[in-house]
C-alpha cells in the first residue's frame, strides 16, 4: 500500500510516538479507574497468579535489602527452602521489577508495570501496522484496539502478558525479508530474543511463524542471493542467542548436570493440552463480563465448542475486526491490489495460529470427555502439529495463547481492510469514530473482580510484631499451585515476614514430611512441625467451610467439587489439645505450638540474615 493518510499535525511523525503513548496511557488510567486512586493498596486483576507476582516483587526487594540470594528462598518451604536457581529467569523483566519496587513499593510497582503494558503494546503495534498500511490513522486506531483487546486485557489482569515485543519482532522479520539489510536481521533477532525472555510462549510461536514468512518471500530471497540469506540468518541467530542465553543458561546447566533440590523446567501432561487449548466459539463469542454483550453469551459448561477457563479461553476477535479482515481478503483478489502479499501472509499466519491453539487432536467418530481424569478418548483421531510439538517440548502446554498471535494477525488484516474501506468515505474522522465506538462496545471487559483490594487479616498483623525467629504453617495445606491457600499465604508473608512451611514449588518439601503434616490433627503432625522450628499454626476456618473462592473467578463453567474443595485439604480439623489458642479473628485461628522455641538450627534449618 502506498501513500500516507491521516497525518495532519503529525505529518513528520516526530511528535506522534510520545503523543500516542501518552494518549493510550490516559486511556489505560480511565479504563482501569479507580486503580490509580489506590495504587498502593489495591491491584489490577484477580487473586491467582497476581498474588505470587506481588510476592515476587516483595521478595526481590526484601532479599536484595537483606543480602539474601534471590534464587534461594529460605522463607518458603521451611525448613528445606526453595532453590529456583536452575529455572530460566527473565533478567530484563526482573531488572525493571527491581527498579520499580525500589522506587514505588511492591503493589504500586505491580500496578504501574501493568498499566505501562497498554501504551507499550499499542505503540509497538502501531509501528507494525504503519509499516504495513502507511496509514497513520488506521495504525493508531488498531494499535490501541490490540492493546485493549480481550486477550491482552484479561491476561494483564491474570498475570503479566508481556506482548509488547511481539509486533516489533514481526516488523523486523518483515523488513529483513522485504528490505534486506543486516541491521534489520540483527533487530529481528534482538526483538525475538527480548520477546522470548519476557514471554517464552510467544517467542516459541514466532519461531513457528518464521517458515511461513519465508515462504511468502521466496522471490525476495532469491533476488537477495544465498550469501545474504545465510549471513542474515547467522546475524539474527547470534543476536537472538546473545539475548536469550543468559536466561536459558541456568536451565541448560540444570539439564546437563541436574542438582537435587534445585527447581528447573517442569514437564507437563498431555491432558493439559486439552484443558488449555482453544475451542471454536472462544474466538467468536464476546466475554461473559462484557457489560454490553455478555448477557447474550450462553453457558456451555465443559465441552468441545467453548472453553471453560476465563483467562485462557476468552479469545474474542471482534465482529468489526472480522468484517474488516474479510474486506481486506475480498480486496486481495482484485488484480490491482498492492497489499495482496501482505493480506495473504497475515491470513496464513492467523489460520496457522488458530490451528496451533486447538487441542492436540480432533476426535473423529464417537468420543468421550472425562473431566475427572482430564482426558479425551475417541474412536479415531486426527493429530494436529501441537501433538508432535508437545513430544519435543513437553514444558509448553497452553497452546490457547497462540490466539494472542492470531489476534495480532487479524488486527493487521483489519487495519489493512479499514484503510482500503475508508477510501469509499469522505470523512475518515467519522469512520474512525464509528469504528472506535463499535470496538469499545465489543471489547469492553469489566468483571466485578478486575480490581482487588486485599484484606488485612489480623492474625498476620499480630505475627508481624512478635520478636524472635520462628516459622509458621498455615492450613488448609494446599498444593504448590493452589492460589487460595499457598499463593494467598505467600502474599500475606509480606505482612508478617516470617518463614513459611507452605511451598509454591513441587518437590521442595520431602513427601514424608508433607505426609506427616498435611493435616494438623494427624498423629505426629504437631511434633513434626515443632521439630522443624514452627512456633505458630494458622487455621483458616473460612477456607474449609466455604471452599476455594478464587477458582470460580477463572471458570466460565461451574467448577467440579474437587476444585472448590481439593482432596489434599482434608476435612476441617479439630485443633489438637496441646495447641494453645492465641487469637481468633476474621475466620482465622492462630495457635501456638507446645514448647515452641523458634528456629531449630538443626541440619535442615535455614539461617536467616
Amino acid at each position: 500500500m502506498s501513500g500516507e493518510k491521516g497525518q495532519g499535525l503529525f505529518k513528520s511523525g516526530a511528535f506522534f510516538a510520545p503523543f500516542y503513548f501518552c494518549a493510550v496511557s490516559l486511556m489505560a488510567v480511565i479504563y482501569t479507574w479507580p486503580l490509580v486512586a489506590d495504587i498502593r493498596g489495591s491491584f489490577l486483576g484477580f487473586p491467582g497468579d497476581s498474588l505470587p507476582g506481588i510476592w515476587g516483587l516483595w521478595w526481590l526487594d526484601f532479599s536484595t535489602s537483606s543480602g539474601l540470594p534471590f534464587t534461594e528462598v529460605g522463607m518458603l518451604a521451611y525448613p528445606f527452602g526453595w532453590d529456583f536457581s536452575g529455572a530460566p529467569l527473565p533478567y530484563l523483566f526482573i531488572t525493571i521489577q527491581y527498579l520499580s519496587v525500589k522506587l514505588f513499593g511492591d503493589i504500586a510497582a505491580f500496578n504501574l508495570m501493568k498499566l505501562a503494558s497498554f501504551p507499550l503494546l499499542a505503540l509497538t503495534s502501531y509501528y507494525l501496522l504503519f509499516y504495513v498500511t502507511r496509514d497513520r490513522g488506521a495504525s493508531a486506531l488498531f494499535g490501541a484496539a490490540y492493546a485493549f483487546s480481550p486477550y491482552h486485557v484479561i491476561h494483564t489482569m491474570a498475570h503479566f502478558a508481556n506482548l509488547y515485543w511481539l509486533p516489533l519482532a514481526l516488523l523486523f522479520l518483515l523488513k529483513s525479508l522485504r528490505e534486506q539489510g543486516y541491521s534489520n536481521t540483527a533487530l529481528f533477532g534482538l526483538f525475538w530474543g527480548l520477546l522470548t525472555i519476557d514471554n517464552a510462549y510467544f517467542g516459541f510461536f514466532v519461531g513457528l511463524l518464521i517458515p511461513v514468512f519465508l515462504s511468502f518471500h521466496l522471490a525476495d530471497l532469491k533476488k537477495s542471493g544465498f550469501r545474504y540469506c545465510f549471513n542474515g540468518a547467522v546475524v539474527a541467530g547470534v543476536a537472538f542467542s546473545i539475548v536469550v542465553l543468559p536466561m536459558a543458561w541456568p536451565a541448560i546447566k540444570g539439564m546437563l548436570a541436574p542438582s537435587a533440590g534445585v527447581a528447573g523446567v517442569e514437564p507437563r501432561r498431555l491432558s493439559d493440552l486439552f484443558i488449555f487449548s482453544a475451542k471454536p466459539l472462544d474466538y467468536l463469542l464476546p466475554s461473559v463480563h462484557n457489560p454490553f454483550l455478555g448477557w447474550a453469551v450462553p453457558h456451555f459448561g465443559i465441552g468441545p465448542l467453548k472453553g471453560h477457563r476465563y483467562t485462557e479461553h476468552t479469545l474474542f476477535i471482534g465482529y468489526a475486526l472480522l468484517f474488516l479482515a474479510g474486506f481486506a481478503m475480498y480486496k486481495a483478489f482484485k488484480p490491482d491490489e498492492k497489499a495482496r502479499q501482505t493480506i495473504f501472509l497475515f491470513l496464513a499466519a492467523a489460520l496457522i495460529m488458530l490451528l496451533i491453539s486447538a487441542p492436540p487432536f480432533i476426535p473423529l467418530g464417537e468420543f468421550d470427555i472425562d473431566a475427572g481424569s482430564r482426558t479425551v478418548s475417541a474412536e479415531h483421531k486426527l493429530f494436529l502439529p501441537q501433538y508432535i510439538l508437545f513430544k519435543v517440548l513437553p514444558s509448553v502446554r497452553v497452546y490457547a495463547r497462540a490466539g494472542g498471535v492470531a489476534m495480532l494477525a487479524f488486527t493487521v488484516l483489519a487495519a489493512v481492510g479499514f484503510s482500503l474501506f475508508s477510501r469509499r468515505f469522505r470523512s475518515r474522522k467519522a469512520l474512525i469514530a464509528a469504528a472506535s465506538v463499535i470496538m469499545m462496545i465489543e471489547f469492553a471487559e469489566f468483571p466485578d473482580f478486575r480490581i482487588t483490594r486485599p484484606a488485612s487479616p489480623r492474625v498476620y498483623a499480630w505475627l508481624a510484631v512478635q520478636p524472635g525467629e520462628f516459622a509458621i504453617a498455615e492450613y488448609p495445606f494446599g498444593g504448590p499451585d493452589d492460589p487460595y491457600t499457598t499463593y494467598d499465604y505467600m502474599f500475606n508473608q509480606r505482612t508478617h515476614g516470617k518463614p513459611l512451611v507452605n511451598s509454591p514449588a513441587a518437590g521442595t518439601l520431602p513427601d514424608e514430611f508433607v505426609s506427616s503434616i498435611r493435616t494438623i490433627d494427624r498423629t505426629g503432625a504437631v511434633e513434626a512441625l515443632n521439630a522443624a522450628g514452627v512456633r505458630y499454626v494458622v487455621i483458616h476456618r473460612d477456607k474449609y467451610r466455604h471452599g476455594n473462592k478464587f477458582v470460580i473467578l477463572d471458570w466460565l463453567a461451574a467448577p467440579p467439587p474437587e476444585k472448590r474443595y481439593p482432596p489434599e485439604w482434608g476435612a476441617e480439623p479439630v485443633a489438637p489439645k496441646d495447641l494453645r489458642l492465641v487469637m481468633s479473628a476474621d475466620g482465622d485461628e492462630l495457635y501456638e505450638l507446645p514448647d515452641a522455641s523458634g528456629l531449630t538450627g538443626g541440619e535442615s534449618s535455614v539461617s536467616l540474615k
